[in-house]
C-alpha cells in the first residue's frame, strides 16, 4: 500500500500515530510518560557547549571547533535529545531490581542482562 504515491504518506503517518499512541499508553502504565521533542539541529549542536557545527549528512563524527569535544553523531543528537526531553521535569535513576542485586555468582553476560526497572513512585 506504501508504493501507492497519494496514499504513502496519510498510512505512513497512521502507523507513527498508531506507535505514538500505544507508547504513551504503555510508558503511562508503568507510571512514566512520552515526551515529544522537536529533533530540530539535535545533529547540528554540540551537546558539550551548545554551539551549532554545520555539517552533512555524510560527516558521521561530530567535532566541535568550539570545545574540542569528538563523539559519534548519532549519540552527539541522542544526548541533545535526552536533555531536551529533560527540561522541566526530574527523571528517576534507573537502579536493580530487587533490594540486594548482586552480580557475585554470575556470569559477565548474564550480569549484562539484568532486568532494569524505574522505581514506581
Amino acid at each position: 500500500m506504501v508504493k501507492n504515491h497519494y496514499l504513502a504518506g496519510a498510512i505512513t503517518d497512521v502507523s507513527w500515530s498508531d506507535f505514538t499512541n500505544k507508547l504513551s499508553f504503555k510508558a503511562e502504565s508503568a507510571g512514566g510518560k512520552v515526551v515529544k521533542v522537536n529533533p530540530k539541529n539535535t545533529s547540528q549542536k554540540c551537546s558539550e557547549c551548545g554551539e551549532i557545527v554545520k555539517k552533512t549528512l555524510a560527516v558521521r563524527t561530530h567535532k566541535c571547533p568550539y570545545c574540542g569535544l569528538k563523539i559519534d553523531r548519532d549519540i552527539n543528537a541522542a544526548q541533545n535529545i535526552l536533555t531536551k526531553g529533560k527540561i522541566g521535569q526530574e527523571l528517576p535513576e534507573y537502579k536493580p531490581v530487587g533490594d540486594k542485586a548482586t552480580t557475585d555468582d554470575i556470569s559477565p553476560k548474564q550480569a549484562l542482562s539484568m532486568k532494569q526497572e524505574i522505581p514506581l513512585q
